[in-house]
């Protein structure tokens, strides 16, 4: 009533009571009319509001009703399509591959002349499946480009006429986890090497290198920043046609990697391989690779022992390792018997943007090892010779990579002296799906 007052005080002081009375009557009719008004438009914006939201109410009841019937409809037919009983084993089939594009430089010399060089362009292809038999057994099986002669290598080169390229049988095994043994693993079959490599070093094995024959790998945990593990293996070399003239390796090798803290760890272990009955053999593979050998026959037996270590740790938010292998041919008449690798890494591929850069030098001598199984690139493949290798990885998307490796070294002349350059660069884009 307070904005009624000025008006009601504006009325003269000489009119009467009654005056006074009349003025503040029509006032108050005037302000109930627009309360009213006020009332009324506010009633119908409830109204209008009410409405609206009932409509919203029956939309969203529409809505619930169409997605339970979606609902319906999709395990109905997620029922009407499950897979027969017969066909259940595809539900335990993986594929697998990868590709990659590799260009090559390599200038050697020859007792001390050099070459024109090679350039050339090659691919390698590799596709594999995994099966599931059991709880406890798997089937593992790859195809892969390559030669039959090489075991070292599955590369093709290309610019051949456009000939057809060769597809081999890489690996085929079965893989046997025992529930009641954890942490044993046995291999039967052609399968990639069983035996621990630091640094995923080449100096006895080739990482393209598929053995053949049975292998069990066993790691147990003694606490929980101490772990044992042992590996060993039977494998067929060589069987001629009348399985009279068997040429065999056994292995086996032994460890244990420490977990210093969060972010160091330490491994440490010894090897021994023994190669039977190659004395006389001819070459193995495509060469001899180095290996002292007369009227094209092996002239020493191969009884290696190897010592290795890692020690891991973090340069930074990067993991980094240095490591080492040496290994030494025990057996007996053996002049130039000892070959040694140190080497380092830095980074780790992983998401897109990330990279590796890896390091070691080397000096092999003439029969440390078969030269047919180690490092197919260093000094062309094989003994006999010294040097290092750089390499730089990096991760360009996700499952894509590009890299450069460097092989920087020196190898055995015709008179067996490590005088004659070699020097190898591979660009490499490599795919994996």
């Amino acid at each position: 009533m307070r904005f009624l007052q000025p008006l009601f005080l504006e009325v003269p002081m000489f009119a009467g009571n009654r005056a006074r009375m009349a003025v503040l009557l029509c006032l108050l009719a005037s302000a109930a009319a627009v309360r009213a008004d006020e009332v009324a438009e506010l009633r119908q914006q409830l109204q209008d509001q009410y409405k609206a939201i009932t409509q919203m109410q029956a939309k969203l009841v529409e809505l619930e009703q169409a997605q339970a019937a979606q609902s319906e409809k999709m395990a109905a037919m997620k029922k009407e399509m499950t897979i027969p009983e017969t066909l259940k084993w595809v539900e335990k089939v993986k594929f697998y591959g990868d590709f990659r594009y590799r260009y090559e430089n390599i200038s050697q010399e020859t007792n001390g002349s050099g070459d024109d060089g090679v350039n050339r362009n090659r691919i390698r292809v590799r596709l594999g499946m995994t099966a599931q038999i059991n709880d406890e057994m798997n089937f593992d099986m790859r195809i892969a480009t390559g030669k039959n002669t090489d075991p070292t290598s599955t590369n093709q080169n290309l610019g051949d006429s456009w000939t057809y390229k060769g597809i081999w049988l890489d690996r085929a095994y079965l893989t046997w986890q025992p529930k009641s043994v954890e942490g044993l693993a046995v291999e039967l079959g052609k399968f990639g090497t069983p035996f621990m490599q630091v640094g995923k070093n080449q100096l006895l094995w080739d990482g393209d290198l598929n053995m053949e024959g049975a292998a069990a790998m066993y790691n147990l945990k003694l606490s929980d920043s101490l772990t044992a593990f042992a590996n060993a293996g039977a494998f067929y070399v060589r069987l001629d046609d009348n399985d009279t003239d068997e040429l065999s390796m056994f292995g086996a090798q032994g460890g244990l990697t420490a977990k210093l803290d969060d972010t160091n760890k330490l491994t440490g272990g010894i090897g021994y391989y023994d190669f039977g009955n190659i004395v006389g053999e001819t070459a193995l593979g495509n060469g001899f690779k180095g290996n002292s050998n007369a009227g094209s026959r092996y002239v020493y037996d191969y009884d290696i022992f190897e010592a290795f270590g890692e020690y891991g740790t973090r340069i930074g938010e990067l993991p980094a390792s240095v490591y080492g292998d040496y290994a030494v041919n025990t057996a007996s008449g053996v002049s130039e018997d000892t070959g040694w690798l140190v080497g380092m890494s830095l980074g780790k591929c992983k998401d897109p943007g990330s990279w590796e850069f890896s390091y070691d030098y080397r000096d092999l001598e003439r029969d440390c090892t078969i030269g047919t199984f180690n490092d197919s690139d260093f000094v062309g493949g094989g003994t006999n010779g010294k040097g290092h290798r750089f390499g730089v990885t990096y991760q360009v998307a996700k499952n894509t990579q590009a890299g450069v490796s460097y092989f920087l070294n020196e190898k055995a002349n015709s008179a067996g002296k490590i005088e004659d350059n070699y020097n190898r660069l591979q660009v490499d884009v490599m795919v994996k799906f």
